[in-house]
């Protein structure tokens, strides 16, 4: 009787790896293309040239400040990759890192570089700023205006304080129904294979003649 293998506990696998390798591939793209933008702008902007003879000085602008060139296209693309990234998640019901949905603007979809693309800032409301835990990071996107605030200085207060998707008690439940789900195919496998072979070695009963043949045969 032919044994199952015993099979390995497998390492919890997230659902649909192929989504989360589009998502993956977009938000690439458009880190590329943002990048590339921000280099070649700072590129242009330094290429102004001064002759010792004359004080006269020559720049060159950037094809981007009269909204036509390879740069304006480069930041439509890649806001059109983030759009596309976040359309995919919302249709497949799957939730994107906050540390990755921080670096995207929620209303023009531009990445927010700091410095280039975003300005950061700490503010604290509080009286004299005395309370270090209302410090709060504000995000500000130099395209569209958009505003994010995030409460940075509630790690101070509370040295616990996590995300929801990064606390223990959410990944360990996690991982318990990807393991309970592995188990449970296990199982199903196990009991298919022993099936399998007990059929495989039942023997097989001879058909017994029927009744009429036998009774012509002995009238004959």
């Amino acid at each position: 009787m032919a044994k199952a293998k015993a099979r390995q506990p497998s390492k919890p696998n997230a659902p649909n790896p192929h989504i989360y390798a589009r998502i993956n591939f977009l938000y690439q793209s458009a880190q590329l293309l943002s990048y590339n933008q921000v280099s070649d702008t700072t590129a242009t902007t330094t290429t102004t040239t001064t002759t010792t003879t004359t004080t006269t000085t020559t720049t060159h602008p950037h094809p981007s400040s009269h909204g036509t060139g390879p740069s304006s296209a480069n930041t439509s693309l890649s806001r059109f990759y983030l759009s596309n990234a976040r359309a995919v998640a919302k249709k497949s019901v799957l939730r994107i890192s906050p540390a990755v949905k921080r670096t995207i603007c929620k209303r023009c979809d531009a990445l927010l570089i700091p410095g280039a693309t975003s300005t950061h800032s700490i503010v604290n409301d509080s009286r004299n700023g005395r309370k270090p835990w209302a410090d709060v990071l504000v995000v500000e996107c130099n395209g569209c205006g958009a505003v994010k605030r995030f409460p940075v200085g509630m790690e101070t207060k509370k040295k616990d304080w996590k995300l929801w998707s990064e606390r223990p008690d959410v990944v360990i439940s996690g991982e318990a129904k990807n393991n309970r789900g592995d188990q449970e195919q296990q199982q199903k496998q196990g009991t298919a294979m022993e099936i399998d072979t007990t059929e495989g070695l039942a023997p097989h009963k001879a058909e017994e003649p029927d009744s009429k043949d036998t009774v012509d045969g002995t009238a004959a």
